[in-house]
């Protein structure tokens, strides 16, 4: 039977959402080692924490620092801490004993798909490597279910270690999982200058979503 043109219209409809809806299911990320790189991907209008307007000693369990994004941690409380220099983060204040392996949890209940952060104190004196036995692990969770694990050195120049991603689908957490020493205690390191921000549409939905515009446009003349 010879289709009409309103049955084509609508069938090219379905398909290209569905087409739509199958790319969307996975989460693509590209991952960044320096401030200015992430940047340029994420933006302009991204937001920054740096938690220097915070007092010391701050609890800061589950409270929204940024729009749509908290941080609690495994060795409660979570607090804000100034170092020697005077710079401020978060850090875990409870009991660690050995073998016990801390994380950060970062929750994002926004659409933001850029994330940036340092890990602080992951290091040992300038110069000299860090104290961790080995890697500690990021894992960041996506909208659409799935994650991606990340290996992360201390710092051997004493520095915070810098992460970016950004991705297609929003970011809903982050988790930083410390290392542990080689005496068995877990490797006390905190986060600093966390930033979010949202970045465009990939040009691929861009176009998909200005096709289903023409379709849609094209059935209601009909």
């Amino acid at each position: 039977m010879q289709s009409t043109p309103l049955a084509r219209s609508r069938i090219l409809l379905a398909t290209a959402t569905l087409a739509l809806a199958t790319g969307a299911q996975a989460a693509d990320y590209t991952t960044y080692a320096t401030l200015a790189d992430w940047q340029a991907a994420a933006g302009s209008g991204s937001l920054l924490q740096d938690f220097q307007a915070y007092g010391d000693g701050a609890f800061m369990s589950g409270v929204e620092f940024l729009p749509g994004v908290s941080a609690t941690t495994s060795a409660a409380p979570l607090r804000v801490i100034a170092n020697y220099l005077g710079e401020k983060f978060l850090f875990h204040f409870g009991s660690i004993d050995p073998g016990n392996v801390v994380h950060y949890d970062v929750a994002l209940t926004l659409p933001y798909r850029a994330l940036a952060l340092d890990i602080a104190a992951f290091e040992a004196d300038p110069g000299e490597p860090s104290t961790a036995a080995g890697p500690g692990r990021l894992t960041v969770s996506f909208a659409d279910a799935t994650t991606a694990q990340f290996d992360i050195a201390g710092n051997p120049s004493g520095s915070p270690v810098f992460f970016g991603i950004t991705a297609s689908r929003p970011i809903t957490a982050l988790r930083w999982t410390e290392p542990l020493e080689f005496d068995g205690y877990s490797e006390e390191t905190g986060l600093d200058n966390i930033r979010v921000a949202a970045v465009p549409e990939p040009a691929s939905l861009a176009m998909g979503l200005l096709g289903l515009g023409v379709i849609a446009l094209r059935l209601r003349r009909r």
